[in-house]
């Protein structure tokens, strides 16, 4: 257990991983990929994973990580970025994780309100291209979104092939290796298209065992 925190009548309990096992693949096959994630991916712009650190990371992404995009804004400026560290605690509190020192992480912090939305699968690709927004500063909203777009009571602007969204405001946070743990109140919660396609990916390992 890493931190507890009591919002009302609420405990709210972290917990950092220490080791992982897994069968997905063969110990082989684990064991080259093991080798070439030591040998390749110690790069200077990669968040380089131990072995033990990426096994779990295999298993936490067995389960289908939702890729929501988080909208924060100030002053008349916006970002629009994707995250899949996040989550709903209950129906009054979320939870998310930002990478500490990045632009979208000191935006969050600063306005103290988002729109996190969920979003279709068919935008994957825009989605994707959207994590560079992590490290970019707020842009004018033309940028990002276009003119007939609907707003949020927040008056926050909301994105493409919207299925969902939430409103949340920022209640405390704490950090913790690279990332910061944020805890939000849910303000509004409002769903605007019910099809079940929305945006979530897993980690290759699970979808090969599930393939073979």
């Amino acid at each position: 257990m890493i931190q507890k925190q009591k919002i009302g009548n609420n405990e709210i309990y972290y917990y950092e991983g220490i080791r992982g096992q897994h069968h997905f693949l063969s110990f082989f096959h684990q064991y080259i990929i093991g080798l070439n994630n030591q040998i390749y991916n110690k790069k200077k712009e990669n968040v380089f994973l131990n072995n033990d650190l990426y096994k779990q990371v295999q298993i936490a992404y067995s389960v289908p990580r939702i890729i929501s995009l988080i909208t924060v804004g100030s002053g008349g400026l916006y970002n629009l970025f994707p995250t899949d560290l996040h989550g709903p605690v209950n129906e009054q509190y979320y939870v998310s994780s930002l990478r500490q020192g990045g632009e979208a992480c000191k935006q969050v912090e600063n306005a103290g309100r988002i729109v996190i939305s969920q979003v279709h699968s068919d935008v994957y690709k825009t989605v994707y291209g959207l994590g560079k927004n992590h490290m970019q500063e707020l842009k004018p909203k033309e940028n990002f979104f276009s003119v007939n777009h609907c707003q949020a009571s927040f008056n926050l602007p909301l994105p493409k092939s919207l299925l969902s969204y939430r409103e949340l405001e920022l209640v405390e946070s704490f950090e913790h290796g690279i990332h910061k743990l944020l805890l939000y109140k849910i303000i509004s919660s409002q769903a605007v298209n019910k099809e079940l396609s929305t945006l979530a990916h897993i980690h290759n390992c699970y979808a090969t065992w599930r393939y073979q």
